[in-house]
């Protein structure tokens, strides 16, 4: 049982524009709490993205990019942001580091770099991996149900914060897919069977790993996705592989923003620009994000690639991550060996000129470094 002490939280509508204001603490009876979606209505008046209780803490983020943070007996830090116009803003300067985040459309901040585990082992090389990363600086993991180490992030992840008592839990940004397109029921399911196996109390991003299985399960996994927001068992839902086609088609349905895909997970670096999905996203507020951004190492030999890493002093993995985010993509730069994981990340000195991002923009062949779901029926 919610109750809210010490002031109401009260919200205002402007054009297009919420604006929230907290004055209140928030305690629960319970060590351990996912408040009901009317619960959280009453608490904040307006619906919320995501909310969690544990030990008298709470975090809720509320829709058009609110967001309240409640910490034992505190009083609620934060102020009402306005919606975002575009994909995503900047929440950490310009700089492109692990260090660097940005603002969704929902108004959550994630890292503008990230820690893929595709095609990493469950067991010893996933934990020793995420260990590596984790200590190399990145906040930011990205599994999905079908590596099958997702259990494996989970308790590296758990065993780093033991060993960094300064951090927590929310200073870690953890995203999964769920494998399949399925019924409503089996994708709420699949959404508890990844928070258990983490251990991780709840997902940061979570998204349908491909458009496969038409347009019916799509429509009821992405309203279990959307659903599970609103309960506080994900803090952003997105989409993974989807085309222009697949995402019209939840836009189209979902008219609440709180309840539209967020971000867009597909395969991005200068050897496939997808551009018709890339600015569809941009138009339509969906953060980009860019899997194999280092096209799996096989042009690393390309002319164009050594002659601009060369001219900027940098390896062909961190010119292809430097390139990402320039684009206002999100990489997911990969690898098991702990000097590229250390290396793939500093690209903070570099910056790509204009007229070489423009040689770079014409290198895209529609290369597809393993498979390609965006045309599925």
């Amino acid at each position: 049982m919610l109750r809210l002490r010490n002031g109401p939280l009260r919200h205002s509508v402007a054009t297009g524009i919420i604006r929230s204001f907290a004055t209140g603490r928030v305690a629960t009876s319970s060590p351990w709490e996912l408040p009901t979606r009317a619960a959280r209505k009453t608490v904040a008046g307006i619906n919320h993205t995501e909310a969690l209780v544990r030990n008298h803490r709470y975090w809720v983020g509320g829709l058009s990019g609110n967001s309240y943070r409640y910490r034992d007996n505190l009083r609620v830090r934060g102020l009402g942001r306005g919606m975002a116009t575009t994909a995503a803003k900047d929440d950490a300067g310009e700089g492109f580091s692990v260090k660097s985040k940005l603002k969704l459309a929902n108004g959550v901040t994630m890292p503008k770099i990230h820690f893929g585990v595709y095609e990493v082992k469950p067991g010893e090389e996933t934990e020793t991996a995420v260990r590596d990363a984790l200590e190399a600086g990145y906040r930011a993991i990205d599994s999905a149900q079908g590596y099958y180490n997702e259990e494996s992030c989970g308790k590296a992840i758990k065993g780093f914060l033991t060993m960094h008592p300064e951090l927590t839990r929310e200073d870690i940004f953890f995203t999964t897919k769920l494998r399949s397109n399925s019924s409503y029921v089996d994708t709420r399911r699949a959404i508890k069977s990844s928070i258990e196996k983490t251990g991780l109390q709840y997902l940061d991003l979570y998204l349908l790993h491909s458009p496969y299985g038409g347009p019916q399960k799509r429509k009821e996994s992405w309203r279990a996705v959307a659903d599970a927001v609103e309960d506080g068992e994900i803090r952003v839902g997105g989409v993974s592989n989807f085309g222009v086609r697949h995402l019209k088609e939840l836009l189209e349905r979902e008219k609440e923003q709180s309840r539209r895909p967020v971000v867009n997970q597909i395969e991005v670096h200068p050897f496939n620009a997808n551009a018709e999905i890339t600015t569809f996203c941009r138009e339509n507020g969906i953060q980009i994000q860019a899997y194999a951004p280092l096209v799996k190492g096989r042009k690393f030999d390309h002319p164009v690639i050594k002659e601009l890493s060369k001219k900027y002093g940098c390896t062909p993995a961190q010119l292809l991550v430097r390139w990402s985010l320039q684009m206002g993509y999100v990489p997911l730069p990969k690898s098991v060996r702990k000097e590229r994981i250390e290396a793939n990340k500093n690209v903070e000195g570099i910056e790509i000129s204009e007229e070489d991002m423009k040689k770079l923009e014409g290198l895209d062949e529609g290369l597809s470094t393993s498979w390609n779901p965006t045309n599925a029926p």
